[in-house]
C-alpha cells in the first residue's frame, strides 16, 4: 500500500514559498467513503487532497491522490456548503474538475485555476452566492476553511460519489501518497504567486485572463 504519512516537508515548503506574500490558505483532507451513498459502502478507496485558496488573487490549486476505488473514476467536484461541519451533503460548487483522471481506480491530479473565470464554476452555485465569480469564491473559500465543503470523487460503482474529503486548515496526519506531491505543493504555490503577479502588476487593477492559462 503506497499511502504514507506526509505533511512536514510540504507545509514547510509552502511556508517558505509564501513567506513574503499575503498568505493563501492551505487545506488538507483525507478521502474515504464516509458519508457517501449506500452504493459506496463496500468501497476500499482512499487518498488525500490539498486545496490552496487565495481570495485576494482569485486563484485556487487542487492536488489529489487516490487509490483502491471499487469502480473506475468518472469525475470529481467540490461541493459547498453543508449545514454542519464535516458531515452532510451539498450541491456542487464546481463542475467536474477538468483533466481529472477518469477510467481508472487510482490516480493523481495537480491543477491550478483562475476562479475569476467561469469555466470551472457550477452556474447555480454562483447565482446563489452573490451572482459573481468573486462572491462565489469567497463563499467557497469560507466553506472550505470552516469544514463545510468537500471534494467528491464519483465512480462507476457509486455515481453519486465513492470517496470524499472534507477539509481542515489544521496540520493533521494524512494517509498520503502525497509524498510524491510534497515538492509539487511548493512548486504550485510559487506558480500561483507568479501568476498573481502577472495578473495584478503593482499599481494595476485585476483583469480577466484566459482560463486555460490558469491550468497546468
Amino acid at each position: 500500500m503506497r499511502i504514507r504519512l506526509w505533511l512536514g516537508a510540504a507545509i514547510a515548503s509552502i511556508a517558505a514559498t509564501w513567506s513574503a506574500a499575503p498568505a493563501p490558505v492551505t487545506l488538507l483532507g483525507t478521502l474515504s467513503n464516509a458519508g457517501e451513498p449506500p452504493e459506496a459502502a463496500t468501497s476500499m478507496g482512499s487518498g488525500s487532497a490539498v486545496v490552496i485558496v487565495d481570495v485576494d488573487t482569485l486563484l485556487m490549486a487542487v492536488q489529489v491522490v487516490f487509490e483502491g476505488l471499487g469502480g473506475a473514476a468518472t469525475g470529481a467536484q467540490i461541493h459547498c456548503c453543508t449545514l454542519s461541519a464535516g458531515t452532510g451533503t451539498a450541491a456542487a460548487a464546481t463542475r467536474s474538475l477538468p483533466g481529472f483522471p477518469i477510467g481508472a481506480a487510482a490516480g493523481d491530479y495537480d491543477t491550478g485555476f483562475d476562479m475569476s473565470q467561469g469555466a470551472v464554476w457550477d452556474s447555480t452555485f454562483v447565482a446563489s452566492h452573490g451572482g459573481s465569480n468573486a462572491t462565489a469564491f469567497a463563499a467557497l473559500a469560507a466553506g472550505l476553511q470552516s469544514g463545510h465543503a468537500y471534494l467528491n470523487i464519483t465512480s462507476a460503482l457509486s455515481p453519486g460519489g465513492e470517496i470524499r474529503a472534507f477539509f481542515s486548515a489544521e496540520v493533521v496526519p494524512l494517509p498520503a501518497t502525497l509524498l510524491l506531491l510534497a515538492s509539487g505543493v511548493a512548486g504550485l504555490a510559487g506558480t500561483m504567486r507568479r501568476r498573481a503577479g502577472d495578473r495584478h502588476p503593482e499599481g494595476s487593477s485585476p483583469r480577466a485572463t484566459d482560463p486555460s492559462a490558469a491550468q497546468r
